[in-house]
């Protein structure tokens, strides 16, 4: 569980003050403040910045585990070891989940957990790994292909519509996963792979286009 009061540990004992602290993270002093309080969790270009000027562990800022440092000891200069975080891209995991039925109101959309990737990775697959979030699928009119539990992973820019490709799309309050085909007359067609849902037609400003999954993973040892 994150606690702000491990990231105002560590500026004080670097002796900073939050503006200054601010500065080195490249992020406002306002939202430094944010993090300290508890009330917002960093980004990962945040905690990249804090491994980085500081040697400081992913897993002590954001769950407290081990000391600050314990993913750097003890590692040569260079050598693409598992805790560097200069090898991986950390995406976030979103409260929201995406409906893969009738569609899910968004309750919220904040962050509550980071999963790490090679970076070199993430180039082949994405536009950004800033534009990158996991979500997870509920419901199943994405069957076979996409199941109740599954996770996604969005890339917000790749937002040009592309026929037959699956896509994070809100419509109103409510956000939702399925498969589009662009149609003449500025219309889209909804898809769901699952049959039992008829396909249907829609103005396109009635949509908007959250971005494209591009990766998915299913854990197959669920707890009861």
């Amino acid at each position: 569980m994150y606690d702000g009061e491990r990231l105002k540990q560590l500026r004080a004992d670097l002796r900073l003050t939050q503006a200054e602290m601010a500065e080195k993270l490249g992020t406002h002093v306002n939202t430094y403040g944010a993090y300290e309080r508890g009330a917002q969790v960093p980004s990962s270009d945040v905690l990249l910045k804090l491994y980085e000027q500081f040697n400081v562990s992913s897993d002590w800022i954001l769950y407290g585990l081990g000391d600050p440092t314990s993913q750097a000891q003890g590692k040569p200069a260079g050598e693409p070891v598992g805790g560097d975080q200069s090898y991986f891209g950390l995406v976030p995991m979103a409260e929201a989940h995406l409906d893969a039925g009738g569609g899910a109101v968004v309750m919220s959309e904040a962050v509550r957990d980071y999963f790490a990737f090679r970076k070199d990775w993430l180039r082949r697959v994405a536009t950004a790994v800033r534009n990158l979030i996991l979500m997870t699928v509920r419901g199943d009119s994405m069957e076979p292909l996409l199941v109740d539990g599954d996770v996604v992973m969005i890339d917000q820019g790749r937002r040009m519509l592309s026929s037959g490709q699956i896509y994070a799309l809100g419509m109103e309050q409510a956000i939702m996963l399925k498969r589009l085909e662009r149609l003449p007359g500025k219309r889209v067609r909804i898809i769901s792979d699952n049959r039992i849902y008829p396909p249907y037609d829609v103005p396109e400003g009635d949509i908007r286009l959250l971005g494209q999954i591009v990766w998915f993973a299913r854990q197959l040892v669920r707890p009861d």
